[in-house]
């Protein structure tokens, strides 16, 4: 599906901008492809093998050294879905052009996956 549609994935959100989301996946694939870490996961490897959609649950970093402050966002939806493509992702990239480190927070359990 070309990212151009990806609201049609999104039942309760109808006004996604595609260029903004990719511009925000596209700053996680960069981070992951130059050797950073970018998802740190909330459960132990024992949790997780006890219930597995427990690995789901994390953040996700974007991170930017030169300032030591943190922001954090946690994405909406959690009722159905975690808006973390078109809300988290989005909003925190923006808050790393900014100079910050931002995490996006991933929980529920694999909600989604459910």
């Amino acid at each position: 599906m070309p990212l151009t549609r990806i609201g049609s994935l999104l039942p309760y959100h109808t006004q996604v901008d595609a260029a903004t989301v990719a511009n925000a996946l596209n700053r996680i694939i960069d981070d992951a492809a130059g050797g950073k870490s970018v998802f740190y996961r909330f459960y132990s490897d024992a949790q997780v093998l006890k219930d597995p959609p427990k690995a789901q649950d994390g953040a996700v970093l974007l991170p930017r050294p030169a300032r030591r402050a943190v922001r954090r966002h946690c994405p909406g939806g959690g009722f159905s879905y975690v808006a973390s493509v078109h809300e988290g992702f989005p909003h925190a990239a923006a808050i790393s052009r900014q100079g910050y480190n931002a995490f996006v927070l991933n929980t529920g359990s694999g909600l989604e996956a459910r």
